[in-house]
């Protein structure tokens, strides 16, 4: 891996880099985020981490560019007179850096009952991946930093996730599960908000800057604003950094755990019919609690449509285990869970439609829960409880 042409061109260009360069160009070696050739959208909100990543990849690339880059803004609508002015900023600087530009605006959001930021961050995504079709992109690089990091992870474990909720985001990962969607990296990860803004002061870039990320009765900035700068200061300076570091621990243990139960579902299986998920009983109550917890979270997105998996719905069908003759009924009634002989099953249920009401021209099914911001729901790595940081 490391004599790789594209890893030898870009250590012997490093020596002219700023060390905030280096750092992104060695974290892109590392995790081989962009080899050479790569077509890049680069998301950039105009802010500073996304701005200096803007100018980082540049800066790395060379001339000629190793990559051929593009620049993505969005303007969400919310922000009005200074959300275009940030547009046509943005738009500015890639036409200084010689790179083209494409743009976009949102005219009503589509909310569906989840917040605004996470509505905001699915337009965004949504935004991205259509400007990568178009272009041909195969990555789409966005400014996250050890920052956002940090943020996401003590988010997450405050409200209760799994290890792969703790992972937090990944370096590299597929926009969606197709295998030709592109590929979504993150060359900051590994830096923080202070060597952002330190690059910045030397190259003497100004960045644009959001009001809306100081607003306090939004929990991410709350613990952006006031829980980790605590941290930093009353219990130890480099909090961030480890909690960010902890997410790569995390990351690599879950990995782990989702390879042991690969291995026991080759081994053993687990066998789905039209209403029925099933897995043999006794081999199942052998496997080692982690991996069990696991293969529950399996069982149940089998069960229910990929819906993600609660603490409380874990330790429910933990129990179950314990428990001849139980049945365990999860999600409203949707799923029942129980021991019948050699197996465990689930089984997804049709509910009842409840009776007209008066005065009404249809009837009223009973709502389906969403567990999105359930407080112990078992975290997915790339499905925040709350969004992370706009990146473009």
């Amino acid at each position: 891996m490391a004599n790789e042409p594209w890893r030898q061109g870009m250590i012997e260009h490093d020596s002219g880099l700023h060390p905030f360069e280096r750092a992104v160009a060695m974290g892109c070696r590392r995790e081989s985020l962009m080899p050479n050739g790569s077509r890049v959208i680069v998301a950039v909100s105009g802010g500073p981490d996304s701005l200096a990543m803007l100018y980082a990849l540049v800066a790395i690339a060379g001339s000629p560019p190793r990559w051929r880059l593009r620049v993505a803004h969005l303007d969400h609508g919310a922000r009005g007179a200074r959300g275009a002015a940030d547009a046509r900023y943005v738009a500015g600087v890639a036409a200084r850096l010689g790179l083209p530009f494409t743009g976009g605006r949102l005219r009503r959001m589509r909310r569906r009952g989840a917040s605004w930021e996470s509505a905001a961050r699915e337009a965004r995504y949504a935004f991205l991946a259509k400007a990568a079709a178009r272009w041909r992109a195969d990555r789409i690089a966005v400014g996250h930093t050890a920052d956002d990091q940090a943020e996401t992870v003590l988010h997450r474990l405050c409200r209760g996730c799994g290890l792969p909720g703790a992972a937090a985001m990944a370096p590299a990962r597929r926009l969606d599960r197709r295998r030709s969607s592109p590929i979504l990296v993150r060359p900051l990860l590994a830096l923080t908000r202070d060597d952002v803004n330190r690059y910045l002061r030397d190259r003497r870039i100004d960045a644009r800057l959001d009001e809306t990320n100081r607003r306090l009765d939004w929990t991410r900035n709350r613990i952006r604003l006031r829980i980790l700068p605590r941290l930093s200061r009353d219990v130890h300076p480099g909090a961030t950094r480890a909690l960010a570091r902890f997410a790569g621990i995390a990351g690599a243990a879950a990995r782990l755990i989702a390879s042991l139960a690969d291995a026991w579902e080759r081994k053993v299986g687990i066998r789905s019919d039209a209403t029925d998920t099933r897995v043999s009983w006794r081999q199942f109550a052998a496997v080692h609690e982690a991996v069990r917890a696991e293969l529950w979270i399996r069982m149940l997105r089998r069960a229910d449509d990929g819906r993600m998996a609660t603490q409380s719905e874990i330790e429910s069908l933990e129990s179950l285990l314990r428990d001849r003759g139980g049945c365990r009924s999860l999600r409203g009634g949707r799923i029942a869970a129980r021991r019948d002989g050699r197996d465990l099953i689930m089984t997804r249920c049709r509910l009842p439609r409840t009776r007209l009401q008066p005065g009404r021209s249809r009837r009223v099914l009973p709502r389906r829960a969403d567990n999105r911001n359930d407080p112990d729901r078992f975290g997915d790595p790339e499905r925040p409880l709350d969004s992370e940081r706009g990146a473009c």
